[in-house]
């Protein structure tokens, strides 16, 4: 009779070993209605839904493999988050905890953990902060298992951290995931690109830079190659921005810094505008002081030029720091730490 009540046992813990528990609480919700979980891995398809009530509500489902979904109530996303098995706590305010994700189960927390080192940036120097990232980064990418953690990272942070890491970690993953067409593009654009990042080690491919020309504000064609072989520039900086872009504005006052400090060290600018030439940009250009070289690089109006298929962007503002001496590229996405960076080198 023993026996049999252990066996019992076993097979109900393997029966509900795949099911995950969500428990919500969320203020600001406007009324009830209905909390639905859309599948990001599986072309957002809606895969259950719940009653909420007073802000609360709860999921029961079974998970087969694990997956990353957005949480939507009518058309507003609540969270997003990874589902697995185990019980998972959503809470906190609609709005103003949007990006609070999920606690609770095995790899949700180990993403808290990652996304707590951004807000350290409120106290500490953002180089620091992204140091800090970096080693939290390279720490959860390998990691044992969790794959879908590990595959999170890959995809959010493709074009912001190592993309010859992140090649790495997408081909070990198991068959199922490697062979999804989203994953598969992934790691296409993480060879493209690993060809213009600092050479990261292990990796044989060495990233010089790729020659570009595009006419200045008067017009004439400036080359990039003139401004790596001018005998007077020790670094140069590529920077692919916009005027139209908020975060490529908010950038601009740390390329000043860094041009004012540096230009009679051997540091420059070479700026490709992702726009045509207008009074607008040449005003921009003007008020902020940027009196680098700035070409325009819109040449393309079919699709994205070709500047930013040579570098494999994934988006702007985006930046390279070549070693002139050499032609190489040594630094990638350079925002918040080029002040820092251009100290040591020069």
């Amino acid at each position: 009779m023993r026996l049999i009540i252990i066996a019992a046992m076993l097979a109900f813990c393997s029966c509900n070993s795949d099911r995950c528990i969500i428990i919500g609480d969320i203020s600001g919700l406007e009324g009830d209605g209905k909390m639905y979980l859309q599948d990001e891995w599986n072309d957002y398809e809606v895969i259950d839904s719940a009653d909420v009530v007073d802000g609360k509500f709860r999921f029961d489902l079974e998970v087969e493999q694990p997956t990353y979904v957005y949480m939507y109530f009518g058309d507003t996303q609540v969270r997003d988050f990874i589902l697995e098995p185990g019980k998972i706590t959503v809470e906190g305010d609609v709005e103003e905890d949007m990006f609070a994700g999920a606690y609770g189960s095995k790899m949700n927390d180990r993403l808290q953990e990652f996304y707590e080192i951004q807000k350290l940036g409120q106290t500490m120097p953002m180089d620091q902060v992204l140091e800090l990232h970096d080693r939290k980064f390279h720490e959860l990418l390998n990691v044992p298992g969790m794959d879908a953690l590990k595959l999170k990272l890959a995809l959010s942070y493709t074009g912001v951290k190592s993309s010859y890491e992140i090649l790495n970690c997408l081909k070990s993953m198991p068959d199922e995931i490697k062979n999804m067409d989203f994953v598969k593009r992934k790691m296409e654009k993480c060879e493209r690109r690993i060809r213009t990042e600092p050479q990261a080690e292990g990796c044989e491919t060495i990233p010089y830079y790729i020659d570009m020309e595009y006419p200045d504000a008067s017009g004439n064609p400036v080359t990039l190659k003139s401004v790596v072989e001018n005998p007077e520039n020790r670094y140069v900086l590529v920077d692919f921005w916009s005027t139209w872009c908020s975060p490529c504005r908010d950038a601009v006052p740390e390329l000043v810094e860094a041009y004012e400090k540096f230009k009679d060290k051997g540091f420059e600018i070479y700026a490709v505008a992702y726009e045509g030439q207008s009074e607008k940009l040449q005003k921009f250009i003007r008020d902020n002081n940027m009196t680098w070289i700035n070409v325009c690089g819109d040449e393309d109006s079919a699709g994205n030029p070709k500047w930013w298929k040579d570098y494999a962007l994934t988006g702007i503002p985006d930046n390279v720091l070549i070693d002139c001496s050499t032609g190489i590229i040594v630094g990638r996405e350079m925002r918040f730490r080029l002040v820092s960076t251009l100290e040591k080198l020069l």
